[in-house]
């Protein structure tokens, strides 16, 4: 609503707030309609606006990376003094 009014001082402190926050959810795109949330104060035409989405968007945590991600495969390296040792 605020961005509709044109209200800036309302949308720079709702901004921060999910900066502050990490509220991925507010920057969800929608499959279907116009952007909202912080995607649309991406195109807000005050420069402060847009400024604060992308801090808010910067502040955002990533998505975790799937389980199969995490699992790292450490090759047997030769021990580093050459005493001709495999170690894991």
């Amino acid at each position: 609503k605020a961005m509709n009014e044109n209200q800036t001082p309302v949308i720079l402190g709702t901004l921060r707030a999910i900066g502050r926050r990490g509220d991925a959810f507010a920057a969800k795109l929608t499959p279907s309609g116009p952007p909202r949330g912080v995607v649309r104060a991406l195109d807000f035409p005050d420069r402060r606006v847009q400024w604060a989405a992308l801090q808010a968007t910067v502040n955002m945590p990533v998505a975790p990376p799937p389980v199969i991600s995490t699992r790292v495969s450490v090759p047997a390296t030769m021990h580093p003094r050459g005493c001709g040792q495999w170690c894991v």
